[in-house]
């Protein structure tokens, strides 16, 4: 290839793989994470996207799987998930039998908690939502079924309903959670460990779903 030629394609190869950054900006694990490893792991991306729900559940599952933990994506078990119903008193019991005739006793879920966007003329509107706590968690953190099924959680979800393209005039930054319980825990240790990270600039949500699922698995294994 001509050098003159190389310089200005690389330069735009350089600017749309390098624009994209995960950034984990808070971690923590509980003395009992390490049961994790001994479960039967369901891993859910809650987002109405179906490509980004597999895309992140894959990604997700298979960081698992290099760490030692049984882990299968919710989509190929549970693939008429509704991540933006409220669920009623029978339905979560219902969930719950399902979980256990499955002989899931562990979960990993990611949901949406911000996404801003700006606009390189000046801000433009976008949706804020959810609070990043770091380590003071309310009450229903702690229990997978009470999380899943708070408004915190659920309403969110329909916020990584984005189209699989980018708009180069707009500067997107999204902020996930990933969460994992030991669902044989009591209701007060379920929580064995949770992960924040950003998402700057992504051209794909999809694509990111790897260096996400990297970055949250390892910050979590370090902390």
């Amino acid at each position: 290839m001509n050098r003159i030629l190389c310089i200005p394609i690389c330069l735009v190869l350089l600017l749309v793989s390098g624009c994209s950054i995960v950034k984990v900006v808070d971690s923590w694990r509980a003395d009992n994470a390490p049961t994790l490893k001994e479960k039967n792991t369901l891993v859910i991306a809650r987002t109405t996207n179906k490509k980004a729900r597999m895309a992140f559940e894959e990604a997700m599952a298979a960081e698992l799987r290099k760490k030692g933990i049984q882990a299968t994506e919710s989509y190929k078990h549970i693939p008429e998930l509704q991540p933006n119903k409220k669920l009623s008193e029978a339905e979560l019991e219902a969930a719950k039998e399902k979980l256990r005739e499955a002989s899931f006793n562990g979960v990993v879920i990611t949901v949406l908690k911000d996404r801003k966007s700006v606009l390189y003329g000046g801000l433009k509107e976008g949706h804020s939502v959810g609070t990043i706590y770091r380590n003071n968690y309310p009450g229903y953190y702690y229990d997978f079924y009470g999380y899943y099924n708070h408004p915190s959680s659920y309403l969110v979800s329909t916020g990584v309903e984005v189209e699989d393209s980018f708009d180069i005039k707009e500067a997107v930054t999204y902020v996930l959670e990933t969460l994992a319980f030991n669902l044989d825990e009591p209701i007060e240790k379920q929580l064995v460990a949770r992960a924040v990270a950003t998402i700057d600039e992504p051209g794909s949500i999809t694509v990111m779903a790897k260096p996400y699922a990297s970055k949250i698995v390892s910050s979590i294994k370090q902390n």
